[in-house]
C-alpha cells in the first residue's frame, strides 16, 4: 500500500473533481490517498507518490502550480510524481516527444497545427509551460499529462469572461465540459506500472 498525494489548483471547480476522481481510482487500488489544493500542502515527504494537477490559466499553466514545483524542486526529485495539465486546447509539436518523460495528450482536447491563429505560440506544450520546463527536466515525472476541462462561462467574473469569449473567437474552443473521465481513469491507472 502507497500513500499517494494527489495535489490540485483550480479556478471553478473542475481540475478539483478531476483530482478528487483520481484520488478514487487509487483508493479502489487499497491505497492511502490524501487530496489537497496545493495551498495546503505543508509536507510532502511522507508521500510515496505525488500526483498534482493544474489549470491553464492566462496563456500558462496556473501560477500555483509554478510555484509549488520551484519551491519544492529538491524533494520532489526524491520522489515519484506524475503531472496533469487540464485545459481546452493543445497543439501537439515534437517538443512533446523529445522530453525525457513520457507525455499523454488526450485527444479530446489535441488540435491541429494546421488551423493557424495569433495563440499557436501560446497553445502548445512549450508555451504553457515555457516556465515549468526547465523544472521538470530536473524532476523527470513519471508521466505528465494533458486532459480537458469544463468551461462554464457562468461560474467566471466579468472580466474573465470577456477575455475567454475572444479566446474562443480566435481559437474555437467551446463551452462545454471535456474531461475525459475513462482516459483519466486509465492514465492515474498506468502510474502504478509506471512507479513499480
Amino acid at each position: 500500500m502507497k500513500h499517494i498525494l494527489v495535489t490540485y489548483v483550480s479556478h471553478s471547480g473542475s481540475t478539483r473533481e478531476i483530482a478528487e476522481f483520481i484520488g478514487k481510482q487509487f483508493v479502489a487500488q487499497n491505497h492511502r490517498v490524501d487530496i489537497k489544493a496545493i495551498t495546503d500542502v505543508l509536507d510532502l515527504a511522507k508521500y510515496d507518490r505525488i500526483v498534482a494537477a493544474g489549470l491553464l490559466y492566462r496563456f500558462g499553466w496556473h501560477p500555483e502550480m509554478i510555484k509549488f514545483l520551484t519551491s519544492n524542486i529538491g524533494i520532489l526529485r526524491q520522489k515519484k510524481v506524475a503531472l496533469l495539465v487540464v485545459g481546452l486546447r493543445l497543439i501537439r509539436t515534437t517538443t512533446c516527444d523529445l522530453v525525457d518523460y513520457p507525455v499523454y495528450v488526450d485527444i479530446s482536447i489535441q488540435a491541429c497545427s494546421q488551423k493557424k491563429t495569433c495563440l499557436d505560440g501560446f497553445t502548445t506544450m512549450d508555451g504553457y509551460l515555457k516556465q515549468a520546463l526547465p523544472v521538470l527536466k530536473q524532476i523527470n515525472p513519471l508521466s505528465l499529462a494533458f486532459f480537458g476541462g469544463k468551461l462554464d462561462l457562468r461560474t467566471l467574473k466579468a472580466a474573465e469572461q470577456l477575455i475567454m469569449r475572444l479566446l474562443m473567437l480566435i481559437t474555437g474552443i467551446t463551452q462545454g465540459d471535456k474531461r475525459n473521465w475513462e482516459g483519466i481513469k486509465t492514465w492515474a491507472m498506468s502510474l502504478d506500472v509506471l512507479s513499480d
